[in-house]
Parts: C-alpha cells; sequence; structure tokens
C-alpha cells in the first residue's frame, strides 16, 4: 500500500495509525509464516441476507453479495490468505439501515461494538442457534432443518475478541450526516450521497506516494504530447465505466457525458468569475490558469472500454478528448495489473472538474479528490 499512497503523510495528517499487514506478518511462499486463526465479524452476510425484496426480484448488487456469502467465505479471505491468516467469520446481529437498507450505518456497529453486555448475548444466540441459517427461496424446499451458511461455524470457531475488531467488509457502510445548525454565509458545495464521515475524517487525507504521482506526470505528457507539465493546459476529467455494466447497471449514453462536462465547464466558468461566491472543502485550494475560460480546458478520459473501439474513437477523433491508452503505454506489462487502475485514479484526481459514472464507486472516488 505504501507504494501507491502515502501513508506517512496521512498519519501526520488525521493522527490515525495505519500499519500495513506486512510490517508485522511477513509473507514468504517459500518459508511461510505459521497459520494463526481470526474471527471476523461479517458485514457482507449482514447486508446479503434476504430481507431486501421488492416485488419478489432482489437489488442485483445484493443478490450478487448474497452469492458471494453463500459460496466465498469459506475459500476467500484475501491477503489475509498470503500472510497466512486464517479468517473464520461470526454473523452480526440486524442492524440499522440507510433508507435503500443495502447500507449499513457505521454508527449501528460501532454502538454494537461498545456494549459489551449486548454482544454477549448476541454471541450466545449465534451459538446456541447456530446461525446464520442458510436463506430459503421462495419456492418449495425439503429442508425440515435449518442449515448454517458455508464459511460459519458457530459451534467450534471461537467469537471475535475484545483485542481485535475485523470486518470482512466496509464496503457496505455509511454514515449519517447532519447539515450545519447554522447555515453560512455563502451558498455551501452539497455533500453526495456516499460522502461521509470516513471520507472527511480520513479518506480525503490518502494522498498519492510520489512515486505513483511522478507515473501520472510521466503518463499526461505522453498523451499531451508534450516536454513539460507546464505545456499541458488545465483540463477537466471523465470516467466511462463500461464493461461489467453493459450487463449489470446498463451503460450510460455518451450524450450524458457530453452535457455533463458542459455542466461541468458552466459552473468552472461562475467560479472563475466569483471566486468568493461559494464555500467547500475545495475552498481555498483552487487554481485558475490565467487567460483560460472553462471552454478552453481539455478533457483527459480514463475508461475500461478498449482503445481500439468505435466508442473510444468517437471521444478521441469526434469530441477531441484525451483517452489515457494502457495498451499503448504497455502499463501492466511493464508494472503489474494493479498500475493501470492507480495511474488513472491518480489522474483522474488531477481534473479541475470531473464527470463520472453513477453506480461506480472509482467514479465516485474520483469525484471527491476533485471536489
Amino acid at each position: 500500500m505504501s507504494k501507491f499512497y502515502d501513508i506517512e503523510r496521512f498519519y501526520q495528517d488525521t493522527a490515525i495509525p495505519l500499519v500495513e499487514l506486512s510490517k508485522f506478518k511477513w509473507w514468504d511462499f517459500e518459508k511461510p509464516p505459521p497459520v494463526e486463526p481470526l474471527t471476523c465479524w461479517s458485514v457482507l452476510e449482514n447486508v446479503a441476507d434476504g430481507r431486501n425484496i421488492n416485488d419478489g426480484k432482489r437489488d442485483l448488487s445484493l443478490a450478487i453479495a448474497k452469492a458471494v456469502s453463500l459460496i466465498a467465505f469459506e475459500n476467500y479471505s484475501g491477503s489475509m490468505a498470503v500472510h497466512n491468516i486464517d479468517v473464520k467469520y461470526y454473523p452480526l446481529p440486524p442492524l440499522t439501515r440507510a433508507d435503500d437498507r443495502g447500507k449499513v450505518w457505521f454508527e449501528s456497529i460501532h454502538d454494537f461494538d461498545s456494549d459489551w453486555w449486548s454482544r454477549q448475548q448476541w454471541i450466545d444466540k449465534v451459538r446456541k442457534e447456530k446461525l446464520p441459517h442458510v436463506r430459503l427461496s421462495n419456492e418449495a424446499t425439503n429442508d425440515t432443518e435449518p442449515r448454517t451458511m458455508p464459511g460459519f461455524d458457530p459451534e467450534h470457531v471461537e467469537p471475535p475478541t475484545d483485542q481485535t475488531f475485523c470486518l470482512d467488509t466496509t464496503f457496505f457502510f455509511g454514515s449519517r450526516m447532519f447539515p450545519p445548525a447554522y447555515p453560512p454565509a455563502r451558498p455551501v458545495e452539497p455533500l453526495r450521497a456516499y460522502e461521509g464521515h470516513g471520507w472527511i475524517e480520513a479518506g480525503q487525507y490518502l494522498r498519492f506516494s510520489d512515486h505513483l504521482e511522478d507515473l501520472a506526470d510521466h503518463y499526461l505528457k505522453r498523451l499531451f504530447d508534450v516536454s513539460k507539465l507546464k505545456n499541458i493546459p488545465p483540463f477537466i476529467t471523465v470516467h466511462i465505466r463500461r464493461g461489467d455494466f453493459a450487463t449489470e447497471r446498463g451503460l450510460t449514453s455518451l450524450d450524458k457525458y457530453t452535457d455533463a462536462v458542459q455542466r461541468v465547464r458552466e459552473k468552472l466558468n461562475w467560479r472563475i468569475d466569483n471566486p468568493e461566491g461559494w464555500e467547500g472543502p475545495g475552498k481555498g485550494m483552487e487554481t485558475y490558469r490565467k487567460g483560460y475560460r472553462a471552454e478552453d480546458y481539455a478533457v483527459v478520459v480514463a475508461t475500461d472500454e478498449a482503445p481500439s473501439s468505435d466508442f473510444v474513437k468517437t471521444l478521441k477523433n469526434d469530441l477531441g478528448w484525451k483517452v489515457i491508452d494502457h495498451e499503448f503505454m504497455q502499463t501492466e506489462k511493464e508494472m503489474g495489473e494493479w498500475y493501470p487502475l492507480l495511474i488513472d485514479s491518480a489522474i483522474l484526481a488531477r481534473g479541475d472538474g470531473f464527470v463520472g459514472t453513477e453506480w461506480s464507486t472509482f467514479s465516485y472516488v474520483a469525484g471527491l479528490r476533485v471536489k
């Protein structure tokens, strides 16, 4: 992680101790470290428990999460397995959620962790009833006894202890955000639905490493065919996710992106003309290049669409947008499979404005960085 993010700066800015797993437990495929057990609370099982049903159809993300929870707990523990940490899972009690019921409030699990007595009562219930049970479908079943879900074994696995608070995922967490008690004198950049305490208190301070920023410099100079960074014009960044969204969410039409880029240009011009007319997290850090109006800004695109596709050709030839081409740069071949995504992240964050793809968490984080 420290190869891509400035961990030391994060600690200095937040006082939050962030330690990489490899710092206190090595990994070596030839001489692996000893196996150690660890029990984690399962957020995934909690949000994929089959309670979010609408006219007999489940929300896609929860259906996928349920499928993962049924087949993957037993075999997948990510980097934990690399470090020979044997992860087992324990279910959480029903937790308070947001309106869409797919997002667990962070405050709920904080209350659960802080209440020792209630936690012990829940652990006793899990052991006695052998929770969590496989969720039964609406179809007829021959099962007469409830079955514990794969990956969970409350009879033989010790529950999580107070020594280590472990969660299988934080992807489905959100936090309650309340408006200020006294409205400010100037308009405030509104919070996004996915912008919570986690981002405000921690995420925004996780800066890219010098190594990754240098790569972003190099890729941008190649993209604009210049030898010096100062010769790169100001630009708006766009993240266009297609790939898996073709079947999971449906593709967003190109005119939606072009319309959004135009709205960003209009907002940029308003800010250029009214530098003191708004408040927000980026206030005081924004810079506007002298002599440039927003209509002069270039557009830089990161997308998972193949560089040779007609869609990308339209972006480049018809719209004049600059598209990051990892195939041409041989990014994965030269540096590894994580680099295309991380270089894209570093470049997207440099936009003076941003347009993303709805439902893409990659877009959401990029947008927050630009904001």
